[in-house]
C-alpha cells in the first residue's frame, strides 16, 4: 500500500475523482524546492498523514507547503548576516489618519510620541498602559511599515522604548502572551530569531559606550530586564 502511495507521489499527477492534481508541482511553486527534493520529502510523510491528502487535498498542500516553509526558515537562521544598506524611510513615523474608538482599540496616553495610540490586541495595550507608569523617556508603536525583511517574510516590531538610566537604553519590544519559544508557531519563532540578528547586527554598530540597543520578546514591563 505504502510502495503504491510512493509510486504516485514519483509519479505526481493523482487522482481524486475525475481530477488529477500534480502534487509535486504545487507543493514545488508555494515552496521553491525542486521537484526531486519535494518527492523525497513526500516519501518521508507516514501513510496515515499522507491519507488526509485524499480527504481535504487543498488543505494538505497548504499544510504540508506551511511546514516546508517553516523548516527553510530555521535552516536559514543559522547563515543569516544582516548589513546596512545606507537607505531607510525618514517618514515611517509620520502620523496617518487612522480610524478606531476610543478605549476600544484606541487610548490616550502621554509618553508616546503622539498623544493616542491605537493597539492590535490587550495584550498590547496593557503593555502600553504599564510604559505610561514606568520609568521610561519615551516609547513608539513601531508602525506597519517599519518591517525587517527575513526569509520568512517580513517582521514588524511592537515597540520601540528609551530608558534613561546609568545608559540610554533603546528597546526593541516584541509582545506575546507566552514566552516560551515552544508555544510559538514555526514562522512566528523564525522571524524572532531573524529580529535578534537583525539586532545585534545594529548593536554592534555603536559605538557610544553610554547606550545600548536591545530586542526582546516581553509579556509584560518587568521583562524589560535591563540590569
Amino acid at each position: 500500500m505504502f510502495a503504491t502511495t510512493k509510486r504516485k507521489i514519483i509519479e505526481s499527477d493523482i487522482a481524486l475523482g475525475s481530477i488529477a492534481i500534480d502534487l509535486i508541482g504545487e507543493l514545488a511553486k508555494s515552496t521553491y524546492l525542486k521537484r526531486a527534493t519535494i518527492g523525497r520529502i513526500l516519501q518521508n510523510i507516514s501513510p496515515n498523514k499522507f491519507a488526509m491528502f485524499k480527504i481535504n487535498p487543498e488543505d494538505f498542500i497548504i499544510k504540508v507547503a506551511n511546514i516546508i516553509e517553516e523548516e527553510k526558515a530555521t535552516t536559514f537562521i543559522q547563515s543569516i548576516a544582516y548589513d546596512t544598506s545606507g537607505e531607510y524611510d525618514t517618514e515611517i513615523f509620520t502620523i496617518n489618519n487612522f480610524k478606531g474608538k476610543l478605549e476600544e482599540d484606541i487610548i490616550e496616553v502621554k509618553k508616546h510620541i503622539y498623544d493616542y495610540l491605537k493597539y492590535d490586541s490587550q495584550i498590547e495595550k496593557a503593555f502600553a498602559k504599564d510604559l505610561e507608569n514606568g520609568d521610561i523617556v519615551v516609547y513608539a508603536k513601531l508602525p506597519s511599515k517599519f518591517k525587517i525583511p527575513t526569509p520568512a517574510g517580513y517582521y514588524n516590531p511592537d515597540f520601540a522604548i528609551l530608558f534613561k538610566k546609568e545608559k540610554t537604553i533603546y528597546f526593541i519590544a516584541e509582545t506575546k502572551g507566552s514566552l516560551k519559544s515552544m508555544e510559538l508557531r514555526g514562522k512566528e519563532k523564525a522571524k524572532i530569531e531573524y529580529a535578534k540578528r537583525h539586532f545585534e547586527y545594529l548593536s554592534d554598530l555603536q559605538k557610544d559606550d553610554e547606550s545600548k540597543l536591545i530586542y526582546k520578546v516581553v509579556k509584560s514591563i518587568e521583562d524589560l530586564d535591563f540590569v
